[in-house]
């Protein structure tokens, strides 16, 4: 068997199994999410955690709320357009310039310096 030969069948194997795990290991995530969040004797954090999975999975929420943890590919141009809007937005943020603030003296503040003076001598261990 030859390079190209031995390539196509390791992306013929590897398509199968993604398209496996999108058909089938969808089809039973969704069913274990359905049972878990519709048990009324699991857990509740169990049964929040499976509740919000199928509304990810429905597009009803995010993760991190913003889409931006949804691959590139499966976005909508509007998705897309708006995930870019955040981005240019985020990154200007991030070039713009801070402003320094002054150094505040807090040697006449009674409460800066709450703490008894220093004496040279006389002190336990001096």
């Amino acid at each position: 068997m030859d390079v190209d030969a031995k390539a196509r069948e390791a992306s013929a194997v590897r398509a199968a199994a993604i398209h496996r795990v999108r058909t089938e290991g969808a089809e039973v995530a969704a069913r274990t999410l359905i049972e878990i969040s519709g048990d009324r004797t699991a857990p509740k954090n169990a049964r929040v955690a499976a509740a919000r999975a199928l509304a990810e999975m429905n597009g009803l929420a995010s993760r991190e709320g913003d889409g931006l943890n949804k691959p590139l590919h499966e976005m909508t141009p509007a998705e897309l357009a708006a995930a870019r809007a955040r981005v240019v937005a985020y990154l200007a943020e991030l070039d713009a310039p801070t402003i320094e603030g002054e150094a505040t003296d807090v040697s006449a503040d009674p409460l800066a310096l709450d703490c008894p003076e220093h004496h040279a001598a006389g002190g336990l261990f001096d």
